[in-house]
């Protein structure tokens, strides 16, 4: 059976992730207890949770606030990403099996009219799922949870990412797995270097319209409520 806590962090994570609890924005208790209908205490135990992993930040001793939503948090996240999975990388050339490193390529779909017919959370999914496999076959748990972690901080920014370079990650994804499969640990690394990797221009651009899409949904929510 979900406990309250289990469950009042599992909504308030979802929000968090896809920015309905707005960037910067100061954490109403009293609201989300009543919208979630919990009591305060696992409510708090909840948001604590969620301070640990870094989607919301203490506001001093008043409470919480929502993550801010800048280009240098969202680089640093991408820095430590790309770090991550270049050392994991060469760890699953290593020590995974062959079926293993066999089994990425088929994670790989690079057929441009399937791709563009995916709904956009299908698109974050499947790309998650490839860099999780080869978490996961480099054997090291620790890892895998980190980089879940960091996947769910910045899954916003990858959905708009994605809305314009599907198909050519896809094509990335087939050369990294068949990389790993020749246990190619070098070029592995350089190939996830170069597909994770962004320059804080880049993401400049995907936070300007992160923005765009997060107050655009309010304002189109507010008038479907007239």
């Amino acid at each position: 059976m979900v406990s309250s806590v289990d469950r009042a962090y599992q909504a308030l994570r979802a929000m968090a992730v896809d920015y309905r609890l707005k960037p910067g924005a100061k954490i109403n208790e009293s609201e989300l207890a009543q919208q979630l209908e919990v009591s305060r205490t696992p409510l708090r135990e909840a948001l604590n949770r969620l301070s640990s992993e870094g989607f919301l930040v203490r506001d001093g001793g008043r409470g919480f606030r929502c993550r801010a939503f800048n280009a240098k948090q969202v680089f640093d996240l991408y820095e430590f990403r790309c770090e991550l999975e270049v050392a994991a990388a060469a760890l699953c050339c290593a020590r995974a099996e062959d079926a293993t490193l066999a089994g990425f390529e088929a994670l790989c779909e690079t057929d441009a009219e399937v791709l563009a017919s995916l709904p956009a959370a299908e698109l974050i999914d499947r790309d998650e799922a490839f860099h999780e496999a080869i978490m996961h076959a480099c054997g090291n748990d620790e890892m895998l949870r980190a980089l879940r972690n960091l996947s769910s901080q910045i899954r916003f920014v990858r959905g708009i990412e994605r809305e314009h370079r599907h198909a050519r990650s896809e094509r990335e994804h087939l050369e990294i797995a068949r990389a790993l499969m020749e246990r190619d640990a070098g070029t592995a690394g350089s190939l996830l270097r170069a597909h994770i990797a962004r320059r804080q221009d880049e993401i400049v651009e995907v936070i300007r319209r992160g923005y765009s899409r997060i107050y655009m949904a309010e304002a189109m929510q507010g008038l479907d409520m007239k």
